[in-house]
């Protein structure tokens, strides 16, 4: 992201006293979208989940694991995929899915991040989606508030590369499943982008809300709101500027549960910017993230995806 406007956000002083934030959990999920006709069925789905599970025990697994070093730019032998993680199908509500296993790396280099390419082959009228979704290693930190732009900004393209690729290997390496049906894939494309903000100490439901929202909106008074809303959404000007040329753009409040730091469950709710941008149907969320393990942008972000997936 361009730093030609951007305020430093770590000097901003906070509207509010007892909320400090220090530190952030950017996390960017991508999705390519494709119609087939006719419809798919269960059957090709799980022909489909039989297929892929087949070519990674023979040996598809090491081609995956050094294309998505390429995509990322790091060395093979700094990725690595949990024991526990395995080819899925399973079934996300009534959608088919086909899960490729985790991959994250090893501790100490220097871009980390967790990635899981998915995809969700939809059997009624919506079309089928290949998701990247990548972010900061399950347990880690985050990022430094002065990191936050450049971190959103690689896994952003790490994302798009990541997608692009899986999307042509997936269908290529299965098409034997889909056969008798014809497959388009649609010009547009779908990014859930969400940056959690790491908060000490539990916050209450009014701090979050007067943070985030005024008046029922968002809250554009809040300089620190909108240079991250920036940042999510990899523009080069002030989000306010954005949306005065962005009439169709519209605010969208998302509901989480966090387990808090005192162990308790406690509702927060989530600010999302949605957007179009040439081809692209761009959500983009900004959370305060008193969680206790800072899973709040990933847990919420997966939910908006659902969301969305069942809009197109």
């Amino acid at each position: 992201m361009s730093s030609s406007y951007a305020v430093n956000v770590a000097e901003l002083p906070s509207r509010h006293p007892d909320l400090e934030i220090t530190g952030a959990v950017p996390v960017v999920r991508r999705a390519i979208l494709a119609k087939h006709e006719p419809a798919l069925n269960k059957r090709q789905t799980r022909h489909a989940g039989s297929i892929m599970k087949r070519r990674w025990k023979a040996g598809w697994r090491g081609e995956y694991i050094a294309r998505m070093a390429q995509i990322a730019d790091v060395p093979a032998d700094e990725l690595i995929i949990p024991e526990n993680e395995k080819v899925r199908y399973r079934f996300d509500g009534e959608t088919p899915m086909v899960d490729l296993p985790r991959i994250r790396t090893a501790a100490g280099c220097a871009y980390h991040f967790d990635q899981r390419n998915c995809c969700a082959l939809c059997v009624d009228e919506f079309s089928s989606k290949v998701w990247s979704r990548i972010g900061p290693p399950e347990g880690d930190a985050g990022y430094r508030l002065d990191g936050v732009h450049d971190a959103t900004r690689r896994y952003r393209q790490h994302a798009i590369k990541a997608a692009e690729w899986f999307y042509e290997q997936f269908f290529e390496l299965t098409s034997q499943a889909f056969e008798g049906t014809e497959r388009t894939r649609d010009t547009a494309l779908l990014e859930v982008t969400t940056v959690g903000l790491r908060v000490d100490g539990d916050i209450t439901d009014a701090v979050n809300d007067a943070w985030l929202f005024e008046d029922g909106s968002a809250n554009l008074d809040n300089d620190e709101l909108c240079d991250y809303l920036a940042a999510a959404a990899g523009v080069d000007c002030d989000i306010r500027e954005l949306l005065r040329k962005e009439k169709q753009a519209y605010w969208l409040t998302v509901p989480a549960v966090v387990r808090a730091r005192s162990g308790v469950l406690a509702s927060r709710k989530v600010l999302y910017l949605s957007r179009i941008t040439g081809n692209l149907m761009q959500f983009i969320g900004v959370g305060l993230d008193d969680s206790a393990s800072g899973d709040l942008a990933n847990d919420v972000a997966l939910k908006i995806s659902r969301l969305i997936a069942g809009w197109v």
